[in-house]
């Protein structure tokens, strides 16, 4: 009897098979018509790669296509639903702790990769010792086919040595990003727009349970409140919500008394000048999720772009403006002081 157990906790996994009785060609490589599940030496079951920690409104409808996948191809198959989770901080620490382990397995990788590089290239050098530089190969001479073999190893060990210093610089770039994971995933502007993200989802499951329409409905269908085991799903994933919500704005509020400057609305003004990516830019509107500056083409290559200055790239002037959220805002100057430091052309 094959088993799919789902929960946010475990994610999904299907137990009581193996890689060799035949399900694997349902279960396994999408490109070979399976269902793109991948198989856990370490734990003896399939798994669905990243469906641990999802909410269970999401992890449920994929396992009950498992299930019926499996039996349409001739196998017993139950489910069996668990409403197990993990805290945001237990997910997040484990997370971390999995990723120093990754940076240190690769560091040695990245060690060991350079290592026989420096092998391969001594061994090259080696090769052709012997042979004094510039020196030609002479033809039919005694020594024709030994300096040919010596230069075919000396090619040889240079390709290696090529490869394993490509290896090198992979595995030292997997090794940095695996140990800056925690400093990317705690940024304070990555978490606002995280929280941004948790909060539509947070609304969104709201109104699926109040049976209230969303903002673009329109009235093209009704909508009623999610009643039954629905409700009961819905209920589940909120309170999983809630827990990451408050994790993260934790985050942002260690970030705030740290003294990380989060920019908001309060902060400017119309006429003032923000900075992101390197030029500052003049504010025509401010709102409550962006500012509103001129088109970004516009600031190509130039420090300061204002509102009667910003040009199209044929030359025309242009009233295009873009909007730039909060938390890509990078700095602020007032009217007077930027008028000081970048006088009007």
């Amino acid at each position: 009897m094959i088993t799919v157990h789902c929960s946010p906790a475990q994610g999904i996994t299907v137990t009581g098979t193996s890689r060799a009785d035949g399900s694997n060609k349902t279960l396994g490589n999408r490109s070979k018509g399976g269902l793109g599940l991948k198989w856990g030496s370490y734990i003896g079951a399939w798994y669905v790669p990243h469906s641990r920690d999802r909410h269970n409104s999401v992890n449920r409808p994929r396992a009950e296509h498992i299930a019926a996948t499996l039996r349409d191809a001739g196998f017993a198959v139950t489910v069996e639903y668990s409403d197990e989770t993990r805290t945001a901080a237990t997910r997040e620490a484990e997370m971390y702790d999995r990723a120093a382990a990754r940076a240190d397995a690769y560091t040695a990788f990245a060690r060991n990769a350079a290592t026989r590089a420096d092998t391969h290239r001594e061994t090259a050098r080696a090769a052709t010792a012997g042979i004094p530089l510039g020196q030609p190969i002479l033809l039919g001479h005694h020594s024709q086919r030994r300096h040919e073999k010596a230069l075919e190893r000396s090619d040889s060990h240079t390709r290696k040595a090529i490869a394993e210093t490509g290896r090198t610089a992979h595995w030292t770039h997997r090794a940095d990003a695996a140990a800056h994971l925690e400093q990317h995933r705690t940024n304070p502007r990555v978490t606002l727009r995280r929280l941004q993200r948790l909060e539509a989802d947070r609304r969104r499951f709201q109104r699926a349970l109040d049976g209230t329409p969303p903002p673009n409905h329109r009235g093209l269908y009704d909508v009623k409140p999610a009643a039954g085991e629905h409700r009961k799903r819905l209920l589940h994933d909120l309170t999983q919500l809630d827990d990451e919500i408050a994790h993260w704005r934790g985050v942002i509020a260690q970030a705030e008394a740290d003294g990380v400057k989060l920019w908001g609305p309060a902060d400017f003004t119309k006429g003032d000048f923000v900075l992101y990516s390197g030029t500052w830019w003049e504010i025509k509107r401010v709102n409550p999720k962006t500012l509103t500056v001129p088109w970004g083409m516009c600031g190509v290559g130039r420090r300061v772009v204002r509102l009667n200055d910003a040009y199209a790239p044929n030359g025309a002037l242009t009233t295009s403006t873009d909007n730039l959220p909060y938390d890509k805002v990078q700095g602020r100057m007032g009217a007077a002081e930027a008028a000081d430091q970048y006088p009007p052309a």
